[in-house]
Protein backbone atom coordinates (compact mmCIF):
# COMPACT_ATOMS: atom_id res chain seq x y z
CA UNK A 1 0.00 0.00 0.00
CA UNK A 2 1.17 3.50 -0.70
CA UNK A 3 1.44 5.98 1.74
CA UNK A 4 -0.10 9.71 0.99
CA UNK A 5 2.05 12.34 2.46
CA UNK A 6 0.00 15.46 3.87
CA UNK A 7 2.78 17.42 4.03
CA UNK A 8 2.90 20.10 1.44
CA UNK A 9 -1.51 20.73 2.15
CA UNK A 10 -1.08 21.05 5.92
CA UNK A 11 2.05 23.28 5.45
CA UNK A 12 -0.42 25.40 3.13
CA UNK A 13 -3.21 24.87 5.83
CA UNK A 14 -0.69 26.47 8.43
CA UNK A 15 0.53 29.34 6.35
CA UNK A 16 -3.07 30.21 5.37
CA UNK A 17 -4.65 30.54 9.04
CA UNK A 18 -1.42 31.95 10.09
CA UNK A 19 -2.01 34.91 7.55
CA UNK A 20 -5.54 34.62 8.64
CA UNK A 21 -4.64 35.18 12.42
CA UNK A 22 -2.10 38.86 11.42
CA UNK A 23 -5.00 39.66 9.52
CA UNK A 24 -7.48 39.40 12.67
CA UNK A 25 -4.96 40.67 15.04
CA UNK A 26 -4.92 43.74 12.36
CA UNK A 27 -8.56 44.28 12.37
CA UNK A 28 -9.21 43.97 15.78
CA UNK A 29 -6.53 46.56 16.57
CA UNK A 30 -8.04 48.52 13.90
CA UNK A 31 -11.77 48.54 15.21
CA UNK A 32 -10.09 49.28 18.81
CA UNK A 33 -8.21 52.59 17.63
CA UNK A 34 -12.15 53.45 15.96
CA UNK A 35 -13.55 52.60 19.05
CA UNK A 36 -11.54 55.00 20.67
CA UNK A 37 -12.17 57.72 18.20
CA UNK A 38 -15.85 57.59 18.40
CA UNK A 39 -15.67 57.62 21.96
CA UNK A 40 -14.01 60.86 22.33
CA UNK A 41 -16.33 62.18 19.71
CA UNK A 42 -19.56 61.37 21.75
CA UNK A 43 -17.90 62.87 24.46
CA UNK A 44 -17.26 65.78 22.86
CA UNK A 45 -20.82 65.80 21.55
CA UNK A 46 -22.80 64.68 24.67
CA UNK A 47 -24.35 61.67 22.48
CA UNK A 48 -22.56 58.89 24.38
CA UNK A 49 -24.54 59.26 27.58
CA UNK A 50 -26.69 56.51 25.87
CA UNK A 51 -24.31 53.54 25.04
CA UNK A 52 -25.28 50.37 26.68
CA UNK A 53 -22.37 48.97 29.10
CA UNK A 54 -21.59 46.10 26.36
CA UNK A 55 -20.47 49.14 24.04
CA UNK A 56 -17.68 50.38 26.61
CA UNK A 57 -15.55 47.50 26.85
CA UNK A 58 -13.12 47.71 23.98
CA UNK A 59 -12.46 44.19 22.57
CA UNK A 60 -8.84 43.21 23.23
CA UNK A 61 -6.67 41.25 21.54
CA UNK A 62 -5.83 37.83 22.92
CA UNK A 63 -1.95 39.01 22.75
CA UNK A 64 -2.79 42.34 25.14
CA UNK A 65 -3.57 40.09 28.48
CA UNK A 66 -1.31 36.72 28.07
CA UNK A 67 1.00 36.68 30.39
CA UNK A 68 -0.31 39.35 32.82
CA UNK A 69 -1.34 39.06 36.25
CA UNK A 70 -4.99 38.94 37.13
CA UNK A 71 -4.32 42.88 38.47
CA UNK A 72 -2.29 43.30 35.42
CA UNK A 73 -4.65 42.22 32.71
CA UNK A 74 -7.59 44.45 34.72
CA UNK A 75 -5.66 47.42 34.44
CA UNK A 76 -5.29 47.24 30.69
CA UNK A 77 -9.03 46.22 30.33
CA UNK A 78 -9.90 49.51 32.55
CA UNK A 79 -7.29 51.66 31.00
CA UNK A 80 -8.74 51.59 27.59
CA UNK A 81 -12.83 51.24 28.60
CA UNK A 82 -14.38 54.53 28.29
CA UNK A 83 -16.20 53.77 31.95
CA UNK A 84 -16.18 51.52 34.93
CA UNK A 85 -16.61 48.34 34.53
CA UNK A 86 -18.56 45.50 36.71
CA UNK A 87 -16.32 42.41 37.65
CA UNK A 88 -18.64 40.09 35.10
CA UNK A 89 -18.25 43.00 31.94
CA UNK A 90 -14.26 42.59 33.42
CA UNK A 91 -14.49 38.50 33.23
CA UNK A 92 -16.21 38.62 29.80
CA UNK A 93 -13.85 40.49 28.43
CA UNK A 94 -10.77 38.39 29.90
CA UNK A 95 -13.09 35.33 28.06
CA UNK A 96 -13.14 37.25 25.15
CA UNK A 97 -9.69 38.30 25.14
CA UNK A 98 -8.50 34.55 25.56
CA UNK A 99 -7.64 34.71 29.02
CA UNK A 100 -10.93 33.14 31.15
CA UNK A 101 -11.23 32.50 34.89
CA UNK A 102 -11.75 29.78 36.60
CA UNK A 103 -15.76 29.48 36.13
CA UNK A 104 -16.35 28.13 39.24
CA UNK A 105 -14.56 31.09 41.77
CA UNK A 106 -13.37 33.81 38.91
CA UNK A 107 -15.38 36.55 40.37
CA UNK A 108 -14.11 35.61 43.70
CA UNK A 109 -10.64 35.54 42.42
CA UNK A 110 -10.92 39.52 40.17
CA UNK A 111 -13.20 40.82 43.43
CA UNK A 112 -10.06 40.40 45.78
CA UNK A 113 -7.70 41.20 43.68
CA UNK A 114 -9.55 44.26 42.80
CA UNK A 115 -9.78 45.27 46.09
CA UNK A 116 -6.66 44.36 47.55
CA UNK A 117 -4.41 46.56 44.69
CA UNK A 118 -4.62 50.08 45.28
CA UNK A 119 -4.63 51.03 41.79
CA UNK A 120 -8.21 50.22 41.51
CA UNK A 121 -11.25 51.74 42.79
CA UNK A 122 -15.20 50.51 43.44
CA UNK A 123 -17.60 53.01 42.68
CA UNK A 124 -21.26 51.68 42.81
CA UNK A 125 -20.36 47.97 42.01
CA UNK A 126 -18.07 49.22 39.45
CA UNK A 127 -14.49 49.47 38.83
CA UNK A 128 -11.99 52.00 37.64
CA UNK A 129 -8.43 53.03 37.80
CA UNK A 130 -7.04 55.11 39.97
CA UNK A 131 -5.65 58.18 38.83
CA UNK A 132 -2.75 58.58 41.07
CA UNK A 133 -1.05 62.23 41.25
CA UNK A 134 3.04 62.24 40.97
CA UNK A 135 2.66 62.55 45.06
CA UNK A 136 1.25 59.09 44.99
CA UNK A 137 -1.90 59.63 46.12
CA UNK A 138 -5.65 59.55 44.12
CA UNK A 139 -6.66 62.59 42.77
CA UNK A 140 -10.17 62.11 43.93
CA UNK A 141 -8.15 62.28 47.95
CA UNK A 142 -6.52 65.23 46.70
Amino acid sequence: MQRISYARPLRTLRETRDGLKQQQGRIKQEIARLDRIIRQLEAMSGDGADAPPADVIETMAPPDLKGLSHAQAAGAVLAKAAAPLSIRQLLETFDRAGRPLSAKNGYSILFKTLRKHRQFESIGGKWRLVDHGSNGHSAAAS
